[in-house]
């Protein structure tokens, strides 16, 4: 089981690398495939809550308009993968 939920946390780790690339990249089209539909995310800018991939990404295309690169880091990420019959892995 522990090598199911290493292969988990590698694949979420690794969509986690394609937002980042996609941001350094300012690549909206990569960032739409890493995000579900109907994402519900809180930004700096109002109104802070954000809701569906086009909000989403209408906030990503304002902040590569105003910046010449975009750096993002993601530090201490700790993961709890749970299998569908809701034990933790």
């Amino acid at each position: 089981m522990s090598s199911q939920r290493d292969a988990d946390e590698a694949a979420i780790r690794q969509q986690i690398g394609k937002i980042i690339e996609g941001l350094r990249d300012k690549d909206l089209d990569s960032l739409r495939q890493r995000y579900t539909t109907n994402v519900v995310s809180f930004d700096v800018e109002p109104p802070l809550q954000h809701v569906g991939v086009d909000a989403k990404l209408r906030n990503w295309a304002n902040v590569f308009a105003v910046f010449e690169t975009v750096a993002y880091e993601v530090r201490d990420l700790t993961l709890t993968v749970q299998s569908k019959s809701g034990k933790e892995r």
